[in-house]
């Protein structure tokens, strides 16, 4: 089974820009963020407010992360409720969480023993640029 949604979770001041960009070209598009708050900043009629982040994996093939630290990420993924306990068919994982490598690989190997795709793409700069795409 192949999910067409695309996910982003983490809504911060990097990852509202890009949520707001990738929803004007991706559909269906689903959002979520630990403080529920955060979802009332994104821009788009069209965008989907997981209410767990179980919701948004069980019917994402695609997820973004953008999260403070690994901490975060790990819970995310592999906590209760998470996205590895809850993912429908393929996935794959774009973090662009600016994290250690050392995690990133960790995370990593944990994911494919599960056929689960990672990539690790942390981001820089300030939260203009996100915005601006």
């Amino acid at each position: 089974m192949r999910n067409s949604g695309i996910g982003f979770i983490g809504l911060g001041q990097m990852g509202l820009g890009m949520a707001n960009n990738l929803a004007k070209i991706a559909a269906p598009f689903y959002a979520y963020d630990a403080v529920p708050a955060a979802t009332d900043r994104l821009d788009g009629d069209d965008i989907i407010i997981a209410g767990t982040i179980g919701n948004l994996a069980a019917n994402c093939h695609l997820i973004f992360l953008c999260l403070p630290s690994a901490k975060e990420v790990n819970e995310v993924i592999f906590g209760a409720g998470g996205i590895a306990e809850s993912v429908q068919g393929d996935l794959a994982i774009i973090d662009t969480s600016t994290i250690d490598r050392l995690e990133a690989i960790a995370i990593h190997d944990q994911l494919a023993s599960r056929s689960i795709t990672y990539a690790d793409c942390p981001i820089s700069g300030l939260p203009f640029r996100a915005t601006d795409g």
